[in-house]
């Protein structure tokens, strides 16, 4: 099995600025329970080789 066959395509996020009501609203709206939050002002952290 293949990981993008068990994640989601287009998962519903939430930045850094997004208040507590925005979020709560978020999971609400899509029935979900765990709500990724990301910032766009910096890269993403990659696993450095050791």
């Amino acid at each position: 099995m293949l990981v993008k066959e068990r994640m989601t395509a287009n998962p519903i996020t939430a930045t850094v600025n997004t208040t507590h009501s925005e979020a709560v609203a978020l999971l609400r709206r899509h029935k979900i329970r765990r709500l990724p939050v990301l910032d766009l002002c910096r890269p993403p952290c990659l696993p450095t080789p050791t």
